[in-house]
């Protein structure tokens, strides 16, 4: 079985994001646990022809315990849908300088991730998601390392003064 759901909206364009579902149930027999298996059987397009297929690469196939209805999975993949894109539209701002990171073309084709002002990049990722994943991750990082130092320093200057 296969049906057409909506997605959420474009980053690029705002438009409705659409994408065919599949679903197979086993198991589906008194001494059998049922399983539904949710696979995109089309990937999500845009009725404008924006370059989704480059903003994440969803899992193809969910695995379920038990029967869901069409609106389940739909909300499942949608809600996967937002926060991908949510991701891509507003990355973690730098946490060096706190500008704002941009996506760019690397000069050998691939897309990287990052603040121009800092020159720190991501460049690990087949889709924009996955990049804009990987910066969050290492924000994160640095704003951890950033904040010990800050608490080092706080701590140091704590003790000069109490020898002065």
């Amino acid at each position: 079985m296969k049906s057409v759901i909506p997605l959420g909206e474009c980053p690029f364009c705002g438009g409705g994001v659409e994408a065919e579902i599949g679903v197979t149930v086993r198991g589906d027999s008194l001494f059998d646990w049922p399983n539904c298996y949710y696979w995109y059987a089309e990937r999500p397009h845009c009725p404008n022809h924006c370059p989704i297929g480059m903003l994440n690469t969803t899992d193809p196939v969910r695995r379920y315990p038990d029967r869901l209805t069409e609106g389940t999975a739909q909300a499942l993949y949608a809600a996967e849908w937002k926060r991908d894109c949510d991701l891509v539209r507003a990355p973690r701002t730098c946490p060096r300088c706190g500008g704002a990171v941009e996506f760019k073309e690397n000069g050998a084709g691939w897309v990287t991730l990052g603040c121009p002002g800092c020159d720190e990049w991501v460049r690990h990722g087949d889709t924009l998601a996955d990049l804009a994943c990987e910066w969050d991750e290492r924000a994160g990082r640095v704003e951890a390392r950033l904040r010990e130092g800050a608490k080092g320093r706080t701590l140091a200057a704590m003790l000069d003064g109490s020898h002065s």
